[in-house]
């Protein structure tokens, strides 16, 4: 981004702090990426990044549904992770993906991926009626969002495999290549799971 845009970007927050901090965090959220590599994971892969973000961002504009995904070099803390959930929900709710939406992360330290479903968006994802509350109480989204993401891992493993077995001499498939055939595989999915949810 310019300098100039830099300057617009910090005059319109300027002009929207009077309205109040709500109207202030909608905005932000409204211009954050759609894929941010805090992590530098992706290097190599700007490609990747910018046709995953087109896709994203066309998703969301036919059906309403925002999928944002997040790649961070550090885990949560001990501290942040004591209750389960709790670090994605602030997370999802801070880039205002906690209604409509859902939320991608990738831990590098500890190659994990763990995503986030919109309270707007659980039935949808569990297949079956109920609230975000029901599921989280009877296990249910538990149970889907595992088997969910056990599915995407299988998915991205043989992708990562053959791309192996096909790679020239002296020429290995990266890490970077590993993490975003596996993001592949779960942005896939919730386009897929997410498309039908109900416009409310």
């Amino acid at each position: 981004m310019t300098i100039y845009g830099r300057w617009g970007m910090a005059m319109l927050f300027g002009a929207l702090a009077w309205l109040g901090r709500p109207a202030a965090q909608a905005a932000e959220a409204a211009m954050l990426p759609w894929i941010e590599d805090g992590a530098n994971v992706t290097t190599g892969q700007a490609a990747w990044v910018e046709t995953r973000s087109d896709r994203l961002h066309g998703f969301s504009r036919v059906t309403g549904v925002k999928i944002l995904v997040r790649l961070l070099a550090k885990s949560p803390t001990e501290a942040e992770d004591k209750v389960p959930g709790a670090y994605m929900r602030a997370m999802a709710k801070r880039l205002a993906v906690d209604g409509r939406g859902a939320l991608v992360v990738y831990f590098a330290d500890e190659k994990e991926f763990r995503v986030w479903i919109g309270d707007a968006c659980a039935a949808t994802f569990v297949g079956e009626p109920g609230s975000a509350r029901k599921f989280t109480a009877n296990g249910r989204m538990h149970e889907v969002k595992e088997a969910f993401l056990s599915a995407a891992q299988k998915s991205s493993d043989a992708a990562f495999t053959a791309a192996q077995r096909t790679a020239p001499a002296g020429s290995a498939p990266t890490e970077a290549l590993r993490v975003t055939l596996h993001a592949d595989a779960i942005i896939d999915g919730l386009i897929a799971k997410l498309g039908s949810t109900p416009r409310s």
